[in-house]
């Protein structure tokens, strides 16, 4: 037993440094040097985040506020190396040490977006608490959460173990007095380009998607669930029908679990074309 534990110590130890990574902040307002090295040099805006600088492992601080630009994802990580976005506690040790805290940040961000261009994997956004991180989607058309589009030039770029929690995403007015124009609002649309089940391994965690045309979009999905979460209050929003979810194939392996659906009068669940879902469960 004593010859176990010896050679599994060295094992775990090295999964350990492997798996630490660097801290990075970003506040609304910071007026540093805007580099993420603390909250008082914290990058100011989504947008200003440096990816070039990160690697996989590293923890970016997210202080709470309003901010005009979207948070993307966009790095090839693997387990053990996951990239994580976190909205900051005050009972997070490791951020409030970092020069210029302030119990202020400890409060939801608030974003107009996410996209996760692709190729991406291994990323995690977590909102910690309940929808401590909230989603409004502007103006009359857009999306909450964007995955898979790669520069839009129609080539299906794969994004693979990317989890959302505690994400609240919200659509504009329009929504519900059906004046929305453009593609309209969808709440959640990794879809774009779809050619091959290559939007992998997603979870979405006690999220709340409402006041939106679609609910959510899915094409190229495998192994993927959908659980603990608040999907409602779907409209017809001028532009297309409120789906809970609209989805082409590929679609497959995917589960929906414990989820709370309401206030949706139009399609609910709708497969389109083809072979429609495969090995979809559906349950609690």
């Amino acid at each position: 037993m004593s010859k176990v534990r010896f050679f599994l110590l060295p094992l775990l130890l090295t999964y350990a440094l492997q798996a630490q990574g660097a801290d990075y902040f970003v506040r609304h307002g910071a007026t540093g040097s805007n580099n993420g090295t603390n909250w008082s040099n914290a990058w100011n805006e989504m947008n200003q985040i440096n990816y070039s600088t990160l690697a996989c492992g590293d923890t970016i601080w997210l202080a709470g506020g309003n901010y005009t630009t979207a948070l993307k994802g966009n790095k090839t990580c693997a387990a053990g190396s996951v990239l994580t976005f976190k909205r900051v506690r005050s009972t997070d040790s490791t951020a409030t040490g970092a020069p210029g805290w302030s119990s202020s940040y400890d409060s939801t961000v608030v974003l107009p977006g996410m996209d996760i261009p692709g190729p991406a994997a291994y990323i995690t956004f977590d909102g910690r608490i309940v929808y401590g991180i909230q989603i409004l989607i502007p103006g009359s058309s857009g999306d909450g959460i964007d995955g898979g589009e790669g520069t839009g030039s129609g080539t299906s770029q794969p994004i693979d173990h990317i989890t959302w929690s505690n994400i609240e995403i919200y659509g504009p007015a329009c929504v519900t007095s059906g004046s929305c124009t453009g593609s309209g609002v969808v709440g959640i649309n990794i879809m774009p380009y779809c050619q091959s089940a290559n939007r992998s391994n997603l979870l979405f965690d006690h999220m709340s998607v409402h006041r939106t045309g679609e609910a959510i979009r899915g094409c190229g999905w495998n192994n993927n669930v959908i659980q603990y979460s608040l999907i409602y209050d779907t409209h017809n929003d001028g532009m297309q029908h409120e789906d809970i979810q609209y989805s082409n194939p590929p679609y497959q392996n995917v589960t929906w679990r414990y989820n709370k659906i309401f206030m949706s009068p139009n399609d609910g669940i709708f497969f389109e074309g083809g072979t429609g879902a495969v090995n979809l469960a559906f349950y609690g």
